[in-house]
């Protein structure tokens, strides 16, 4: 009677370690995509570093006409809009 118990038990500990495992096979799996993401997140933003770059240099050469970056933005989507239109009309 005892041993059967005891090997009840032990079959309940196995399964919890299974799930167990199987939970951090998950996690671990979950971790790796999160990385992946991060790391194209980074490369996104080390290539739009050098546009920030250039547009600060923009600015900071044109202080008279930009006073922030969103203003040389503001201003190359008037010149492509007015752009369009010239060249539909």
């Amino acid at each position: 009677m005892r041993k059967k118990k005891d090997l009840d038990q032990v079959k309940k500990e196995r399964e919890k370690i299974e799930e167990i495992e199987d939970e951090i096979a998950e996690k671990n799996e979950q971790h790796r995509i999160y990385l992946e993401k991060s790391k194209k997140i980074e490369q996104k933003v080390i290539a739009m570093k050098k546009y920030e770059i250039f547009l600060e240099t923009v600015r900071d050469k044109n202080i008279d006409d930009f006073d922030e970056i969103q203003a040389i933005v503001s201003r190359y989507q008037v010149l492509e809009g007015n752009n369009k239109n010239l060249h539909c009309d």
